[in-house]
């Protein structure tokens, strides 16, 4: 998704089993690149060769409202690369293969996440990363 002013709702994204842990942009399943004023709410995402939701590109004013990750090789939600103004509301993320919800800065990718806000999110599954109930301390990268 690169456009603007787009709402996603009530859907639901799926795949079957992979092979193993995937991070090409296009093996997320539902990626937010640069986009603004987007609104993802309702969403099942069930199975991901690489992350669940992946918001990168300096994505801005966007809101992720009860959004579902489960089955993901890697983080279940995913935000990065400058993305800023954003907001997840009651995620949900089950059986993911990193972080629960991740909001992750960069030196190369240069400017920093910015006043994202993560509410009442329920991590249950997450194999040790960030925003998982086995996670020690934040880290950062």
């Amino acid at each position: 998704m690169t456009a603007a002013d787009v709402t996603i709702s009530g859907i639901t994204l799926d795949i079957s089993s992979t092979s193993r842990r995937w991070d090409a942009y296009e093996q997320q399943r539902l990626r937010l690149d640069g986009a603004s004023r987007v609104v993802v709410r309702d969403v099942v995402v069930d199975g991901s060769a690489a992350a669940g939701v992946y918001v990168g590109g300096g994505t801005s004013d966007f809101l992720l409202d009860r959004v579902t990750v489960q089955n993901t090789r890697a983080d279940g939600i995913h935000i990065t690369q400058g993305s800023h103004d954003g907001q997840v509301l009651s995620p949900v993320v089950r059986n993911v293969g990193d972080d629960g919800v991740a909001v992750v800065s960069y030196r190369q990718d240069g400017d920093p996440c910015a006043r994202i806000r993560v509410v009442s999110p329920s991590v249950n599954g997450s194999t040790g990363g960030r925003g998982s109930p086995w996670s020690a301390a934040p880290t950062s990268t």
